[in-house]
């Protein structure tokens, strides 16, 4: 039942959530089952969590879940994330620089997750 509640809090929500918005939403949930459930869910490839920093986390339902290829814009002030949907012009301008990038290093390339890093509007008027 907490996966379930975990689940469709994130399937609910427009941006990813940290552990303490999980738990605003689900105040049932018992954080430490909520630490648990992430990390199995995780783990299983359902739910994708993004580092902010060494100790903060965001989490949301996978690509492989949503069929939504996006990436991230996170604040370096105040920590927030925030999803990027780029033109599919320029997801597949960037596909094809990064399918050239791995091929000079003899990598294979099966997908990318690409994070910004800045300052969102409200610390940059600050």
């Amino acid at each position: 039942m907490g996966r379930t509640l975990i689940l469709d809090t994130l399937a609910d929500s427009e941006v990813p959530m940290n552990i303490p918005m999980i738990l605003q939403k689900q105040p049932g949930l018992a954080q430490s089952s909520v630490y648990r459930n992430l990390a199995v869910l995780v783990q299983v490839g359902v739910v994708s969590k993004i580092a902010v920093g060494a100790e903060h986390a965001f989490y949301e339902l996978s690509e492989d879940v949503t069929g939504e290829h996006h990436h991230h814009m996170i604040c370096r002030s105040c920590g927030s994330v925030r999803t990027l949907v780029l033109p599919a012009s320029v997801e597949r301008k960037l596909d094809q620089s990064l399918a050239s990038a791995a091929d000079d290093a003899s990598f294979v390339l099966q997908g990318h997750r690409l994070d910004l890093i800045g300052l969102c509007e409200g610390c940059a008027r600050r």
